[in-house]
C-alpha cells in the first residue's frame, strides 16, 4: 500500500486574469523541477484557487507495508528483550488493524474510481 505525504505547495498567479497562462506556468515549473530531473515517487495535484491562481501540491509516495514490517520487527525485538517472552500478541496490535481497515477502504475506492472512468 502506498501513502502520499504532502511536502510542498506553490501558487502560480497571472495578473492579467488569464487562468490558462497560470496553468501553463505551473506545468512548465513541474516539467523543469520534477520531470526533467527524473525524480521518482513524487506526484502532484493542480488546483484552481481563484480566477487568476493555480496551486500545485507536491506529494511523495511512501511504501507503507515496508514501514509496517519495520515497525513489527522493532516491536518484537523490544518485546523479546524486556519481557523475555517469545510469544507475541500481534492480534491486539492496533496498528495492524488500522492498516487492514485502510486496505479495505483502498479496495472500495479503487473500484469506485474505476467504475467512474468506465462510464465516461
Amino acid at each position: 500500500m502506498l501513502g502520499l505525504i504532502k511536502f510542498y505547495e506553490k501558487d502560480f498567479i497571472n495578473t492579467q486574469g488569464n487562468l490558462k497562462n497560470a496553468y501553463l506556468k505551473a506545468c512548465k515549473w513541474v516539467s523543469k523541477k520534477i520531470i526533467s530531473k527524473n525524480i521518482d515517487k513524487v506526484v502532484w495535484n493542480v488546483e484552481k484557487v481563484s480566477e487568476t491562481t493555480i496551486t500545485i501540491y507536491l506529494y511523495f509516495m511512501m511504501e507503507i507495508n515496508e514501514e509496517l514490517k519495520s515497525y513489527c520487527k522493532v516491536c518484537k525485538e523490544f518485546h523479546k528483550s524486556f519481557f523475555i517472552n517469545e510469544e507475541y500478541n500481534c492480534n491486539s496490535c492496533k496498528l495492524i488493524s488500522f492498516f487492514n481497515k485502510m486496505k479495505t477502504k483502498e479496495n472500495v475506492s479503487k473500484g469506485y474510481y474505476k467504475e467512474i472512468i468506465k462510464r465516461e
